[in-house]
Order: structure tokens, then C-alpha cells, then sequence
């Protein structure tokens, strides 16, 4: 369950709403962000998100603050309401999609780099919709209350949508064979408090009826990207003439490197990228035959995306996914 809320550092009223780190909660399915306003007075976090919070606003069109929406359309009230809300929701019907989401810094910390999946459990068509992502701050303490209210701590505060307030259009036709992958990498914003309480929030939302289909949240950042994680333990135990093939890193910007070991260099005959549409972006054809074999690829004027590197031969070889950023 999505709940968007409206709130600020100077609105009387909202001071009264308990904001606590257990808002979002995995076990209850509870996923909550908070969008500060730019009234009814001063609010740092509003000022920081502003142009994001208009659209929100424009979408949902509150008539006051605090104000919360329970997955877009299907609940509009004061915050104290959420908890007999869901109680009504005890016996409905659970979303078929399925929403795997990540995402890693850059080793400067001055980018944020998601990327995710999402899957559906049965084929099926939905309205025109578009995926959301939102980089909130779990927590955020003043010495000295920000606004006018009193308040000196906020919780799941919006800090910036991405790549923007417009989100990234879905597909229209599901089924349970293909997912759907998607990636992006967007500077953090300044005025960030503490960037280790950032965190993401992702949702497949209804253009016109403003239905949320599928949420997903996650606070743990890879330190590194799980791809590369299980090549290099698989590597490093596998027998040294046994085929495989090994992609580092699977987030890049410069150079993608990759070394063939054991037969899959006999049985190759090139090797084959292509981008998210399926359209042949690069190949070589391979002509060593000493192991390992070692390539690297310059990918530093690639449009930014998802990638699959393939290797054809006689031995067909799972393609192995990486992102450009």
C-alpha cells in the first residue's frame, strides 16, 4: 500500500501527525513518502523539491494539508484515517505485477544509479500508466525547529523525483514470460541532510485513473552490483577450463571488461550486444584461441540504458546484463 501525504514545517495542524521510521513498514505492506508544500509558510524540504511537489499537487489537487492519497485513487483523507482504512483491505485481491528494485552510488557519492525489474504474474493490458521513482530522506532532525509548527523531526521526506515529476511510460501489454527492465542515473540533489538516510521508492502508476498498480521500497544500497557479486564467486570457485564468461563491472560509464575463459572461446564466433529494444548496438568477432581471452569495450558515448552482451557459438551462452550510465 502507497501513501503520499502533504505536509509542512509551518502548517499547524500537520505538527499534530506522528511521523516515525516505522511509516514504511515491509511486513504490513506500508510503503509512505511525504511531499512538503511551499504553503502555508516557510519549509526548507519544500523549497529543496519544489518544482516536483507542484506536479504532485497538480495530480492529486488537495483542497488542504495534511493530507494523505492511499494508492492514488482508492483512499483521500486526514492522516489519522490511514489506520481504519486498512483494515478494510484485509481481504483484497493482491497486484500481479511484481516490482524488484536497486540502486548504488557512484564512488563519489554525487549520483544515484537505480535500476530494477518489473514482472507480471499472468498477461494481461493496462491503461496508459508511467513508473515513479522517488529519492526520499528517511529522517531529517533540526536543532531548531524549520518552520513555524514547533516540529524538528520529518520522516520520508521527497527530496527529488526521477528522472523527474513525469516518471517513465510503461509498457501497455503484460504477460508472464518477459519482465521489464529500467535504469537511471540522476545527480543527488543538494541540500541533502544525510545522504546514508536516503532511500527509494518506486510505483506503477495510472495516468488517468491515478490507480497505483505495484510499490516497492528499498533502503539498502548495493556496494556493489549484484551481478558482479555472484560472477566473481562463481569464477573464482569454477574449474579455470570450464567455459564461462566474466562481465566487470555491470554498472559502467567507461569501459565494460570481459574475459572469456575455456572452451566458450573455441565454440565463440563473436560477440554480440545489444539494447533494451533488441537493436545490435556492437560486435567483434573473436579470433584468439589462447584462455583467457580479455576485451575491453569502450561504451563512454553509449545512450545511457540497459544492455545484454551475448556470445554466439556452438555452445548457445546465457546474455549477460549490464547498464551504461
Amino acid at each position: 500500500m502507497l501513501v503520499e501525504e502533504f505536509t509542512q514545517a509551518s502548517c499547524g495542524p500537520c505538527a499534530l501527525v506522528e511521523e516515525k521510521r516505522s511509516d514504511i513498514s515491509t511486513e504490513d505492506h506500508l510503503i509512505r513518502l511525504r511531499y512538503h508544500t511551499l504553503w502555508p509558510g516557510y519549509d526548507p524540504m519544500a523549497v529543496a523539491c519544489s518544482d516536483e511537489v507542484k506536479a504532485r499537487l497538480t495530480t492529486y489537487q488537495p483542497t488542504g494539508i495534511p493530507k494523505i492519497f492511499v494508492n492514488g485513487n482508492a483512499f483521500s483523507g486526514h492522516p489519522s484515517q490511514l489506520s481504519s482504512y486498512q483494515q478494510s483491505l484485509k481481504n483484497k485481491a493482491s497486484s500481479p505485477f511484481s516490482i524488484s528494485l536497486h540502486y548504488t552510488y557512484t564512488a563519489n557519492m554525487d549520483s544515484v544509479l537505480v535500476h530494477g525489474t518489473i514482472t507480471c504474474a499472468r498477461a494481461l493490458k493496462i491503461f496508459p500508466a508511467h513508473l515513479q521513482i522517488a529519492l526520499i530522506e528517511k529522517e531529517i532532525n533540526f536543532a531548531t525547529a524549520p518552520g513555524t509548527n514547533g516540529k524538528t523531526k520529518f520522516n520520508q521526506v521527497v527530496r527529488k523525483l526521477l528522472p523527474d515529476a513525469r516518471g517513465t511510460i510503461l509498457p501497455l501489454s503484460w504477460n508472464n514470460i518477459n519482465a521489464w527492465d529500467f535504469c537511471l542515473s540522476e545527480k543527488i540533489p543538494s541540500g541533502i541532510y544525510t545522504k546514508d538516510e536516503l532511500a527509494l521508492v518506486a510505483w506503477m502508476q495510472s495516468d488517468e485513473s491515478l490507480e497505483v498498480l505495484q510499490a516497492a521500497y528499498t533502503d539498502k544500497a548495493d556496494l556493489l552490483p549484484n551481478e558482479v557479486c555472484v560472477l566473481k564467486r562463481s569464477t573464482a570457485l569454477a574449474d579455470p577450463t570450464a567455459s564461462s564468461i566474466t562481465l566487470v563491472p555491470s554498472l559502467v560509464n567507461d569501459f565494460l571488461r570481459l574475459q572469456l575463459s575455456g572452451e566458450t572461446v573455441q565454440q565463440a564466433s563473436r560477440i554480440l550486444i545489444t539494447n533494451a529494444l533488441g537493436q545490435v548496438v556492437y560486435t567483434q568477432t573473436i579470433t584468439a584461441t589462447e584462455t583467457p581471452y580479455n576485451i575491453s569495450i569502450p561504451v563512454n558515448q553509449w545512450v545511457k540504458g540497459i544492455y545484454y552482451l551475448s556470445v554466439e557459438g556452438t555452445s548457445p551462452i546465457t546474455p549477460k546484463k549490464f547498464i551504461v550510465y
